[in-house]
Protein backbone atom coordinates (compact mmCIF):
# COMPACT_ATOMS: atom_id res chain seq x y z
CA UNK A 1 0.00 0.00 0.00
CA UNK A 2 1.39 3.27 -0.78
CA UNK A 3 2.47 6.00 1.92
CA UNK A 4 -1.21 7.19 1.91
CA UNK A 5 -3.78 6.40 4.92
CA UNK A 6 -6.98 4.60 4.05
CA UNK A 7 -9.72 4.95 6.89
CA UNK A 8 -9.88 2.28 8.65
CA UNK A 9 -13.36 0.53 7.88
CA UNK A 10 -14.87 -1.74 10.81
CA UNK A 11 -13.33 -5.08 10.65
CA UNK A 12 -10.63 -3.92 8.54
CA UNK A 13 -7.12 -4.39 9.30
CA UNK A 14 -4.89 -0.76 9.74
CA UNK A 15 -1.45 -0.90 11.25
CA UNK A 16 0.36 2.28 12.47
CA UNK A 17 3.72 1.75 12.53
CA UNK A 18 6.74 3.14 13.69
CA UNK A 19 9.45 4.40 11.04
CA UNK A 20 10.25 2.27 8.49
CA UNK A 21 11.26 -0.66 11.50
CA UNK A 22 7.52 -1.94 11.14
CA UNK A 23 6.78 -2.10 14.30
CA UNK A 24 3.50 -1.95 15.18
CA UNK A 25 1.47 0.40 17.26
CA UNK A 26 -2.26 -0.36 17.19
CA UNK A 27 -4.13 -2.09 14.87
CA UNK A 28 -7.24 0.04 13.83
CA UNK A 29 -7.35 3.56 12.82
CA UNK A 30 -10.48 5.74 12.83
CA UNK A 31 -9.98 8.97 10.58
CA UNK A 32 -11.76 12.15 11.79
CA UNK A 33 -11.43 14.54 9.18
CA UNK A 34 -14.67 16.35 8.98
CA UNK A 35 -15.92 19.38 11.42
CA UNK A 36 -18.10 16.98 12.59
CA UNK A 37 -16.30 14.26 13.62
CA UNK A 38 -13.02 16.38 14.57
CA UNK A 39 -15.74 18.43 17.11
CA UNK A 40 -16.79 15.19 18.27
CA UNK A 41 -13.58 12.99 18.42
CA UNK A 42 -13.84 10.66 21.66
CA UNK A 43 -16.52 12.83 23.00
CA UNK A 44 -19.22 10.33 24.54
CA UNK A 45 -16.97 7.23 24.75
CA UNK A 46 -16.44 5.27 27.68
CA UNK A 47 -12.91 4.32 27.04
CA UNK A 48 -10.56 3.92 24.12
CA UNK A 49 -9.40 0.38 23.15
CA UNK A 50 -5.12 0.06 23.40
CA UNK A 51 -4.85 -1.13 19.80
CA UNK A 52 -6.85 1.62 18.43
CA UNK A 53 -6.30 5.37 17.55
CA UNK A 54 -8.25 8.39 16.18
CA UNK A 55 -6.16 10.44 13.63
CA UNK A 56 -7.82 13.88 13.76
CA UNK A 57 -6.77 16.14 10.92
CA UNK A 58 -6.53 19.09 10.06
CA UNK A 59 -6.13 19.90 13.96
CA UNK A 60 -3.16 21.47 15.84
CA UNK A 61 -4.86 21.57 19.49
CA UNK A 62 -7.10 18.91 21.15
CA UNK A 63 -9.31 19.15 24.51
CA UNK A 64 -10.60 16.40 27.19
CA UNK A 65 -13.53 18.21 28.45
CA UNK A 66 -16.19 15.94 29.08
CA UNK A 67 -13.74 13.06 28.61
CA UNK A 68 -14.21 9.69 31.41
CA UNK A 69 -10.64 8.49 30.64
CA UNK A 70 -7.04 9.95 29.92
CA UNK A 71 -5.28 9.63 26.65
CA UNK A 72 -1.65 10.22 24.61
CA UNK A 73 -1.47 12.53 22.01
CA UNK A 74 0.73 12.53 19.45
CA UNK A 75 1.14 15.81 17.23
CA UNK A 76 2.19 14.93 13.81
CA UNK A 77 3.21 17.54 10.94
CA UNK A 78 2.74 17.37 7.52
CA UNK A 79 4.77 14.92 6.39
CA UNK A 80 3.28 12.41 9.79
CA UNK A 81 6.54 13.04 11.60
CA UNK A 82 5.88 13.49 15.36
CA UNK A 83 6.75 16.82 16.69
CA UNK A 84 5.51 16.39 20.31
CA UNK A 85 4.05 13.66 22.80
CA UNK A 86 1.71 14.78 25.36
CA UNK A 87 1.42 11.25 27.40
CA UNK A 88 -1.48 10.83 30.32
CA UNK A 89 -3.72 13.97 29.39
CA UNK A 90 -6.36 13.63 31.77
CA UNK A 91 -9.85 15.03 31.45
CA UNK A 92 -10.38 18.39 31.88
CA UNK A 93 -7.49 19.58 29.66
CA UNK A 94 -6.10 20.83 26.61
CA UNK A 95 -3.00 20.07 24.76
CA UNK A 96 -1.82 21.80 21.61
CA UNK A 97 1.40 22.33 19.46
CA UNK A 98 2.44 23.37 16.21
CA UNK A 99 1.40 20.23 14.09
CA UNK A 100 -0.73 19.56 11.10
CA UNK A 101 -2.62 16.32 12.82
CA UNK A 102 -3.41 15.32 16.13
CA UNK A 103 -3.42 11.21 17.09
CA UNK A 104 -4.96 10.00 20.00
CA UNK A 105 -4.02 7.36 21.67
CA UNK A 106 -4.96 5.25 24.69
CA UNK A 107 -3.27 6.46 27.97
CA UNK A 108 0.23 4.74 28.44
CA UNK A 109 0.52 3.42 24.91
CA UNK A 110 2.62 6.14 23.21
CA UNK A 111 5.52 5.25 26.08
CA UNK A 112 4.82 1.50 25.56
CA UNK A 113 5.60 1.33 21.86
CA UNK A 114 8.45 3.91 22.03
CA UNK A 115 6.66 7.06 20.12
CA UNK A 116 8.95 9.69 20.39
CA UNK A 117 9.93 13.15 18.61
CA UNK A 118 11.39 12.63 15.14
CA UNK A 119 9.75 9.53 14.21
CA UNK A 120 7.54 9.11 11.60
CA UNK A 121 4.32 7.10 11.59
CA UNK A 122 2.64 5.20 8.43
CA UNK A 123 -0.61 3.46 8.15
CA UNK A 124 -0.87 0.36 6.09
CA UNK A 125 -3.30 -2.03 5.83
CA UNK A 126 -2.42 -5.78 7.11
CA UNK A 127 -3.64 -9.13 6.77
CA UNK A 128 -4.36 -9.28 10.41
CA UNK A 129 -4.33 -7.20 12.95
CA UNK A 130 -0.82 -6.08 14.59
CA UNK A 131 0.30 -6.59 18.01
CA UNK A 132 2.17 -4.42 20.17
CA UNK A 133 6.06 -4.37 19.02
CA UNK A 134 5.19 -7.23 16.65
CA UNK A 135 7.96 -6.87 13.50
CA UNK A 136 6.03 -7.18 10.52
CA UNK A 137 9.28 -6.72 8.35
Amino acid sequence: MPWGFSVANPGANQGLFLNDAARACVAQVELAHRWHHRLIGLLGRAALAPNHALWIRPCNSVHTFGMRFAIDVVFLDADRTVVRVEHNVVPWRVARARAASVLELAAGVARRVGVDVGDRLHIRATEAPPNFGESLA
